[in-house]
Formats: structure tokens, sequence, C-alpha cells
């Protein structure tokens, strides 16, 4: 980048302003992920163990501290012991129990400051099932079969939403 100069906001952003190039000039913003992503805590519940694991595996190798259940009961309870930045929940947990990804959105929806909620459905995005989720404060409704950067773009953008 030939004569180009750097101007800082020290916000979330940079501005990148450039001599003239060319004969024309051009501005871009472009987006910091904030270093404290990298301790992000996520609450995963799965009842698919296979799914569960690999999940697991992707975040953490992304930096983030994951903590996993397979059911709604223990996810519950967990919840009410420690405090997470996300949590990613199968909409339907098979035959893990009584408590499903709908309950757990009106259990975090009726906090005091609610946590932030990617829903995750093996029926891609059935619409009864994402309406309902989305009334219910799930901040996205993503398939299982999302692929990966797709699913840590979705993390980032709920965890650091733009301004």
């Amino acid at each position: 980048f030939i004569n180009c100069s750097l101007g800082i906001f020290f916000a979330r952003r940079i501005l990148i302003l450039s001599q003239k190039i060319f004969g024309a000039f051009f501005m871009s913003t472009v987006r910091l992920i904030p270093k404290k992503s990298l301790s992000s805590k996520i609450l995963l519940i799965e009842d698919d163990l296979a799914f569960q694991e690999s999940l697991k595996k992707i975040l953490s190798r992304e930096g983030y501290e994951v903590f996993t259940v397979d059911n709604g009961e223990d996810a519950l309870e967990i919840l009410k012991q420690d405090t997470f930045n996300i949590v990613i929940t199968d909409i339907y947990l098979g035959c893990s129990g009584k408590v499903h990804g709908f309950d757990i959105l009106d259990a975090l929806y009726q906090r005091e400051k609610p946590i932030p909620i990617i829903v995750l459905s093996a029926f891609g995005d059935c619409g009864d099932y994402m309406d309902t989720a989305m009334k219910k404060g799930a901040s996205l409704f993503l398939s299982k079969h999302v692929k990966k950067e797709v699913l840590l773009k979705a993390i980032q953008e709920t965890l650091f939403p733009h301004p």
C-alpha cells in the first residue's frame, strides 16, 4: 500500500484512509475481534454426544472455554451456578429428559441480564421452531449442518454485535 496513511480510532473498528492512489481515494472499515473473545465461556447443550464433542473441539481450538451438558436439567443447574458469555443449545434434546431448548430459552430470557443464545436444530430452519425460538429470545437459529466458518462468525457476531 503505497502512500497510505492509517488512522486508528480506539474502538472496535479501524478506519483506513488512503492518499491518492491512481487518481482515486478509498475508505474502508475493518472489524477488530476483541482479545477477550479468546476467554469467552460457552455453555454447549447437546444430547448427541458425537456432535457435542465435535463442536467442543472446534470451539476449543478457537480459544473458547467450552462447558458441555447433554440434557436440559443439567443445563439449568449449571446456569444457576456459573456465568457464561453465550449458550449454544439444541432445540430438541431427544429422550434426555423433560427440559428442552425452549425451556432453556424461557429460563434465560427471564434473567435480569439475559445471556445470548444460539439455537441449533437438526430440522434446519423449520419455520415453527425458528419463530418460536426467536420470540423466546434466541439470538440466532442455525441448522446443525452449519459450516464451521458460519458458526464461528455467528458466535463472534452474537458476542460482539456491530454498534
